[in-house]
């Protein structure tokens, strides 16, 4: 296999317009890769707020933010000189720039291409047209789960492989005086137990069936709080935030459910939680499900997506159908009832994400796959 260069130079297009899941991901994977004597260039739409945090990172050589100027923008990236092209978000620009240069492209699937094409989940002939432009356009193409890699499959692609997010569990971690300062910057007494929701405002993510449950709930255990950790991103997550939060009035539960808005302490908040609730219709995979078990945390999660890749015959946590609130609220009681499986759980979901889902795997897979592509004269 040939040796990497030194300064072999990587772009990336990838969606920073918000902090969250894969761009948390995406950073810690750039990272890695740039301690391995990459050079790392990020192109794609970038929030203003974001575009100096992204300049701060020292293993970020530039960061080309998107305009209506495309033209332009190519010529930025041509500049660069690029070695290798990462499609982390669909992306015309950087398939164009490899064509011309000859250079090779890989695409990471970090969503299901339903959710690209509508909010709401667009339909099956649409989602087969992107998914074969991708398995085209590109020359691997790498699914976040199993879950994915049959769209590709179905089409007639065999130049897909599934590379799992990972999981830093030296940075994930169970942190007594974390769990102890979230308490109290809530103010949740010794009786009462923290749930929580860790997603932006989107339909796919189900905030409104978690908010059907707890009004079950409440009826049997009154001692509680749950907190929906996440930002509003754009008109239409503000908009559901909104339904969301007429919602929480309509069933009388303001005084249990908290809307934190964007948090840059994601780990403090896992630890402060009891319970995380992820009732996500069709997760491509689902990275603060791994951080909360690399926390120790049990999960309740949908029996849908990726879902039933990351935790094992229910050893880890409780499957529920989020589509039935009743589900949901039956799985908290259990929990809840029956601390001592809880903890069992959690102590179970950290050696699974340890052993299936840790960072280095997932860096050494995309380190395999970069060198493979990467051609040397």
């Amino acid at each position: 296999m040939s040796k990497i260069k030194k300064k072999a130079k990587i772009v990336i297009f990838a969606n920073f317009s918000y902090l969250g899941g894969d761009p948390f991901v995406l950073l810690r994977l750039t990272k890695g890769l740039a301690q391995k004597g990459f050079v790392i260039t990020f192109v794609g739409p970038v929030g203003k707020p974001i575009y100096p945090f992204l300049r701060s990172l020292p293993w970020i050589q530039n960061v080309i933010p998107l305009v209506k100027d495309i033209e332009s923008i190519s010529k930025k990236v041509e500049k660069e000189a690029p070695d290798l092209l990462i499609n982390s978000s669909p992306s015309i620009i950087t398939a164009k720039i490899a064509f011309e240069r000859n250079e090779p492209i890989y695409t990471r699937i970090v969503g299901h291409p339903k959710w690209w094409i509508d909010p709401m989940g667009g339909p099956e002939k649409k989602v087969r047209r992107v998914v074969r432009s991708i398995g085209i356009l590109s020359d691997r193409v790498i699914t976040v789960s199993n879950f994915l890699k049959p769209l590709f499959i179905s089409e007639g692609f065999n130049n897909v492989d599934t590379i799992y997010e990972g999981c830093n569990t030296n940075e994930f971690l169970p942190v007594k005086r974390e769990r102890l300062e979230f308490r109290k910057e809530f103010g949740l007494s010794k009786k009462e137990t923290a749930f929580g929701v860790i997603a932006h405002f989107t339909w796919q993510k189900r905030h409104d069936l978690v908010i059907r449950a707890l009004s079950l709930y409440q009826k049997k255990n009154p001692y509680f709080k749950c907190f929906f950790v996440g930002g509003s991103c754009g008109q239409g997550m503000q908009n559901r935030e909104n339904e969301l939060k007429k919602l929480v009035r309509k069933y009388n539960l303001q005084r249990h459910i908290i809307f934190t808005g964007f948090r840059n302490d994601i780990r403090r908040v896992i630890n402060g939680l009891d319970i995380p609730i992820f009732p996500f219709v069709e997760e491509a995979f689902g990275m603060a499900v791994v951080e909360s078990m690399a926390c120790e945390k049990p999960v309740i999660l949908n029996r849908s997506g990726s879902f039933i890749e990351l935790i094992e015959n229910s050893e880890e946590g409780l499957f529920v159908d989020a589509e039935n609130p009743n589900t949901i609220s039956k799985a908290l009681l259990e929990l809840t009832e029956n601390p001592k499986l809880s903890k069992a759980m959690g102590k179970k979901g950290r050696f699974r994400i340890k052993c299936k889902f840790s960072f280095q795997r997932h860096l050494d897979a995309h380190l395999k796959l970069i060198k493979q592509l990467i051609k040397w004269n």
